[in-house]
């Protein structure tokens, strides 16, 4: 019996393929601890390196006699550029550790990273650190899914000020800053997928939201 090839074929469709989280958040132990004493053995020659991406956005801030424009400072760092990046710091006073000490920082730096690797994780920093006698904007941060919508934060910034004199708290804020972070599932569903070539933290200072988009690149 001949079949008119032009008469749709009749049945289900297809099943769409389901959503993968992104590979940038797919990390193993020894991937990272390949990173971390890569980057190790860079800090150690003391060469310098650049990681991660940053974007920035002017945030006025009200002091005790005027405003004053500081700059609100949001990087990104992967799975394996935290590890990069800790590896390098560690590598430039890792000749007065110990062995046992080296192995012992390696090891707790590389458990938090791969238990972490399911969370996106910005450094939030507001530079020149404001003390508690300026009033800052209200500050918050969402982050768009694959789908558009937004995710609010599992942890994020308290508090940007640092006491008068308080030059712990002050450098703790510039050097350290503080963590942002993003599920990157749902449950058992990625909201960060493979399909994305970027990622959309959208900022809203006193009700004003900018965009600031992160690559998403393996």
């Amino acid at each position: 019996m001949n079949h008119d090839a032009n008469v749709p074929a009749v049945g289900p469709s297809p099943a769409p393929a389901d959503d993968i989280v992104n590979p940038l958040f797919v990390v193993s132990a020894d991937q990272v601890r390949a990173a971390f004493d890569d980057y190790e053995l860079k800090g150690e020659r003391k060469q310098s390196v650049s990681l991660g991406e940053t974007h920035s956005e002017e945030v006025v801030a009200q002091g005790a006699n005027k405003p004053e424009t500081l700059t609100l400072s949001v990087e990104f760092l992967s799975p394996l550029d935290q590890a990069r990046k800790l590896g390098h710091a560690f590598g430039l006073v890792a000749k007065d550790r110990t062995p046992a000490d080296r192995k012992e920082y390696e090891d707790r730096v590389i458990g938090k990273i791969v238990h972490q690797s399911n969370q996106v994780f910005f450094t939030v920093r507001l530079l020149p650190v404001p003390d508690s006698d300026f009033v800052v904007p209200q500050i918050s941060f969402t982050l768009l899914s694959h789908k558009g919508n937004a995710m609010e934060p599992t942890k994020q910034p308290t508090d940007y000020t640092a006491p008068p004199h308080d030059d712990f708290v002050a450098v703790s804020l510039r050097v350290d800053g503080q963590e942002l972070l993003f599920p990157v599932f749902s449950g058992s569903v990625p909201k960060i997928t493979d399909k994305m070539d970027a990622m959309i933290l959208v900022v809203n200072v006193d009700g004003m939201s900018q965009n600031m988009q992160y690559r998403l690149k393996a």
